[in-house]
């Protein structure tokens, strides 16, 4: 006689690509596979990379093709995450999962939604990755303020569990009084650290990184933004002219582009700044570079400053709501900077450019986040929401909301 099939998880992958945290969700899906969960990923987008990874018994569904009308294909791609709504419902209402999981907030808010179109009382999880602004908390000031600002406080409340992706996040979450306490979790987030290595020791087609003594190179990751402040990065870039001469490479690509452009012609950065654009393995940039730079005005937790960590390079970062005094330990693992403070972040620069490397302390650092703490700690909170089988309790997991 079969086995009884195990519970159910239906996640929401908002992501049009696979990074590391989508991930983190599928080495989570897979963890409860293999405890015998049927596990779904609904999206509304399923690039090839994804439907590779997602491979048996785990399942994929598109969201964007069931229901009366399909979605066009060319519709813009948060347009299309939540015009899948009712079509999430329609799926939740005829497979009735156990236990629901949103990974953004866009499929946080289209779960939520979906669960109350549906009638579903399962529960939902949802992972919190950036601060939300709260006129109570002056930390979230930077954060943008849009029309999901306003969702929020009205769906918030129906989850079961909130995932904030650093204590920081979840104190914001706390602060903004929708949920009680113990429904708050501070999960950070994780590198897998033998990926890293292994794409650290990759070759990277970069001139700059061939050890040609034309002075060091520093590193900065992430989209070309507006949160990423990236004028504050150039113009205290700039003033290292006099101090170390340096060259600065920015892996990204984004709608800013075309201001940072002209911002680096008209502070006479031609020829050392390398707005290089999106790379497949920014680890080969960072094992080579002689520092990384993260100038963010907010974040949640921001995995690129583990994964320099990672690489054993060191690292500088603004203090910015939230994450990275977290990695850096306040500072004891890189010099943390005021937001916007062009003067600071160049003297942390300097300072850190000419002290010793010191790699395998960095390395160790990033070793208390790794992927596989953070999988295990997801796969143990979805689990403690699951319906307990007949004469059997399923104990709750401690709350881990952030430190006031």
């Amino acid at each position: 006689m079969a086995p009884a099939a195990g519970p159910h998880l239906a996640m929401y992958l908002g992501a049009s690509q696979i990074a590391s945290r989508e991930r983190l969700f599928l080495d989570a899906g897979a963890a409860l596979a293999a405890e015998g969960w049927r596990v779904t990923f609904l999206t509304a987008k399923p690039i090839p990379a994804l439907r590779a990874a997602v491979t048996s018994p785990m399942r994929l569904v598109d969201v964007g093709r069931i229901g009366p009308f399909p979605m066009p294909r060319l519709l813009p791609h948060l347009a299309r995450l939540y015009a899948s709504t009712p079509a999430v419902a329609g799926f939740l209402r005829e497979a009735r999962p156990d236990v629901l999981m949103g990974t953004s907030i866009p499929p946080n808010l289209i779960m939520l939604q979906a669960r109350r179109m549906a009638k579903l009382d399962a529960p939902v999880i949802l992972r919190q990755s950036n601060v939300v602004p709260i006129a109570a908390d002056p930390a979230s000031r930077h954060a943008a303020r849009r029309l999901r600002d306003r969702l929020m406080p009205r769906l918030y409340p129906d989850a079961a569990a909130v995932i904030g992706v650093s204590e920081g996040v979840a104190h914001n979450l706390l602060a903004a009084g929708w949920l009680p306490p113990d429904r708050i979790h501070a999960i950070p987030n994780g590198v897998d650290l033998a990926a890293a290595e292994a794409q650290a020791a990759a070759p990277v087609d970069h001139p700059w990184l061939q050890g040609d003594g034309g002075g060091p190179v520093i590193v900065a990751v992430g989209r070309l933004i507006v949160k990423k402040d990236y004028p504050t990065l150039l113009r205290a870039f700039a003033g290292l002219e006099g101090e170390r001469p340096a060259r600065l490479i920015v892996l990204g690509e984004g709608r800013e582009r075309p201001k940072l452009e002209a911002l680096v012609k008209q502070l006479g950065l031609e020829g050392r700044v390398d707005l290089f654009g999106r790379t497949p393995n920014p680890f080969a940039f960072l094992a080579r570079a002689d520092l990384f730079v993260l100038s963010s005005r907010f974040e949640g937790m921001p995995s690129v400053v583990i994964e320099a960590l990672a690489c054993g390079c060191p690292a500088v970062s603004t203090d910015c709501p939230s994450g990275p005094s977290e990695i850096l330990g306040g500072g004891a693992y890189g010099p943390l900077t005021p937001v916007g403070d062009v003067e600071a972040l160049r003297g942390a620069m300097i300072e850190r450019l000419a002290a010793p490397r010191d790699a395998e302390r960095l390395k160790a650092r990033a070793a208390e986040f790794s992927a596989a703490r953070t999988v295990s700690r997801y796969a143990d909170l979805i689990k403690s929401l699951a319906p307990a089988p007949a004469g059997q309790v399923i104990p709750d997991i401690a709350p881990s909301p952030a430190r006031p």
